[in-house]
């Protein structure tokens, strides 16, 4: 009877040892504390959460305006860059035109001295080589004309497409109106040269006038 009951106690005391232990954070508390506990750690968990989807809240609306930046930006650069692809067509045309002008100039001069080295033994007929190079002159001061109003209504829109434009030496829509504005320039003083060239030409022949020719008007 001894040993049975020394066996009962001997096992009694190994499942004491073996059994386990309560967590260190809930050991001495009752249920109550604990569950308290646990509340509080998931109210503050919660808070932390709730915190986070706040910032991710913000982000997100962060990247939708810069995404409706970008899309705006976006159609401003196709807006510029139509305008630009104008421009350019209009340059390529003004390019021609200055061509075409630069060998009427050429033409005149060259007709020009032919008609000063033809006149100088034949004053009798300088009449109408004088009316062959007013017509020359007439038709190149009417192509400076068009030229110079297709270059203004060109200068026009672009100005009026980019209004904004006031750094002439970072934007090259700028540098481009500014390249515009001296072309203007230049084709008003062709222009003006090209009105003086009828005086000259009174001078070239002055011996047409004693001829008979002073009361007749040629072009401009």
């Amino acid at each position: 009877a001894e040993t049975e009951e020394t066996k009962q106690t001997a096992a009694a005391a190994v499942a004491a040892a073996v059994a386990p232990k309560a967590p260190s954070e809930i050991a001495g508390k009752t249920i109550e504390e604990i569950i308290k506990g646990w509340n509080t750690e998931l109210e503050q968990r919660s808070q932390k959460f709730a915190q986070h989807s706040g910032a991710l809240a913000d982000w997100d609306r962060h990247i939708m305006r810069n995404r409706t930046t970008l899309l705006a930006l976006e159609a401003e650069f196709g807006r510029v860059k139509a305008a630009n692809d104008a421009v350019e067509q209009q340059l390529d045309l003004l390019e021609v035109h200055q061509l075409e002008i630069h060998n009427g100039l050429l033409s005149i001069e060259a007709e020009a001295e032919r008609m000063v080295g033809e006149a100088r033994p034949l004053m009798d007929g300088s009449g109408v080589q004088r009316d062959e190079l007013y017509g020359l002159a007439e038709e190149l001061s009417v192509q400076l004309s068009q030229m110079g109003q297709q270059l203004r209504e060109i200068v026009t829109k672009v100005n009026q497409q980019n209004p904004s434009l006031t750094d002439e030496a970072k934007d090259p829509l700028a540098q481009v109106t500014q390249i515009l504005n001296n072309q203007l320039n230049a084709l008003s003083y062709i222009d003006q040269q090209a009105s003086t060239i009828a005086p000259r030409l009174e001078s070239i022949f002055p011996s047409a006038e004693s001829s008979g020719m002073a009361g007749v008007h040629y072009g401009r």
